[in-house]
């Protein structure tokens, strides 16, 4: 009897090795044939289409670097506060070192963030009764703002990512449009702005197409 059951398990062990060697065989020879009704439909797909948003988004990570380095965009104050003066600090959130009135036009250079900071140089203001005595110095983006020049017929494109991806398109800002720039990132500045619908959205836009003259265009 004892020999009888070993033989049966000997035989049953046989099929299920053999079973499991032909499964085996045959996934190796589907996934070589490139069937796509396969086991490849269980597998995950780490390709990378560029072609399309959603591999994009899927894809794209921020390098810490783009936004820790040196900057030289050109913007000016626009602060939607009107009541007071905007406050320059000698660091983020820091000693005020100087109260600039609203109502004149004041223009600068940025050359560094920290979080929702700027750090900025060359401050001038186009009023000759303002007293400029600090010329560098932080201010909170929330007071930053820029035109923006002609890239393209349309208007300045503005993308979800700092990429110029047509699949990435958020929008154009219309011909010298007001924006906020919110952060910089490598060549690219994050901004919120209107489309000419008077819709508002967020983006990226190339900083090449900044205009921060708030007197006259930018050619």
């Amino acid at each position: 009897m004892r020999k009888a059951l070993l033989i049966l398990i000997s035989s049953i062990t046989l099929i299920a090795c053999t079973n499991n060697s032909q499964q085996s065989a045959q996934s190796e020879t589907t996934i070589e044939s490139g069937d796509s009704t396969s086991a490849l439909q269980n597998q995950p797909d780490h390709s990378v289409n560029k072609d399309t948003i959603a591999d994009i988004d899927a894809e794209y990570v921020f390098n810490p670097a783009g936004f820790n380095q040196s900057f030289d965009v050109r913007a000016y104050i626009n602060d939607p506060d009107d009541l007071g003066p905007t406050n320059m600090r000698k660091s983020p959130n820091g000693k005020i070192i100087q109260k600039l009135p609203q109502g004149e036009d004041y223009m600068f250079h940025i050359i560094a963030q920290n979080n929702e900071w700027f750090q900025i140089k060359d401050l001038i203001c186009f009023s000759e009764e303002i007293q400029i005595t600090e010329t560098t110095g932080w201010i909170h983006s929330s007071v930053v703002g820029a035109s923006n020049r002609a890239c393209t017929k349309k208007g300045s494109p503005v993308y979800k990512y700092p990429v110029a991806e047509d699949s990435l398109l958020v929008g154009y800002v219309p011909m010298e449009s007001s924006i906020r720039i919110k952060q910089l990132y490598y060549d690219y500045v994050e901004i919120d702005f209107k489309t000419e619908t008077g819709k508002s959205k967020s983006g990226w836009m190339h900083q090449d197409c900044v205009c921060g003259n708030p007197v006259t265009t930018c050619p």
